[in-house]
């Protein structure tokens, strides 16, 4: 009962710093104000979080846990290649976004407001930390087994979801614009493909060779854009 309850606190309390991140912004939230809307004492929030910072930390650890469990499950599976494991992770966290659109879309609206850079900046430098090692594990395998030609995989990985990172600045651009201009799905076709090229290059494949990592479909879901050739 006792770990429900602590579990339970633990819980309000992310949940409710998440609202008051998303509406007042990172910087302009204190731990005060947290405390105030969640209607405990102060030793009992640093009971849980010994700063602000680790608060956030959780948050983003929470938000990702079903894309990152979804890794996992990609991870332990034995008969599955390198190249296909890198797909099926990010086309998986591209449906997983499709499939909670309205929450994506608000996410995206609050994140690139002008209060929230340090927000922003924070939450994907925790989610770089947290992929790394899967991303290196896949990069890994697919060099021992020859389908990448990659001399230090853990450095192949940084630059590949950095690259994810500054590619997403551009496109969630493009994303919240969309609505007011349709037209704009070519101009973001277009950053899908060089990241893609780019991210084949990276791990040594042909230069026929570009891998798919983004699915189409899915991504005009999020849009709610109906499926063009």
């Amino acid at each position: 009962m006792a770990t429900e309850q602590h579990d339970r606190r633990k819980a309000q309390i992310i949940a409710t710093a998440q609202q008051l991140f998303f509406q007042e912004g990172y910087e302009k939230t204190s731990v005060a104000q947290i405390i105030d809307t969640v209607g405990i004492a102060k030793g009992t929030f640093y009971h849980y979080f010994p700063s602000k910072e680790a608060l956030l930390e959780e948050l983003v650890t929470t938000m990702m846990a079903p894309v990152m469990a979804s890794l996992e499950d990609i991870l332990d599976d034995q008969s599955t290649t390198a190249m296909e494991k890198i797909r099926l992770y990010f086309q998986g966290a591209a449906a997983w976004k499709a499939n909670n659109r309205e929450i994506m879309m608000a996410l995206l609206q609050v994140m690139y407001r002008d209060d929230n850079i340090l927000l922003r900046h924070r939450l994907n430098q925790y989610s770089l930390e947290i992929t790394s090692g899967p991303v290196t594990r896949m990069i890994e395998q697919g060099v021992a087994g020859g389908e990448f030609k990659v001399e230090d995989p853990q450095m192949c990985a940084a630059y590949i979801l950095r690259g994810f990172v500054s590619s997403g600045d551009a496109m969630a651009g493009l994303l919240l614009r969309m609505s007011d201009d349709p037209s704009l799905m070519k101009e973001l076709d277009r950053h899908i493909e060089y990241l893609e090229h780019a991210i084949s290059r990276l791990l040594g494949l042909p230069a026929t060779t570009t891998l798919n990592i983004f699915d189409r479909k899915a991504l005009r879901q999020l849009l709610q854009m109906e499926e063009q050739q």
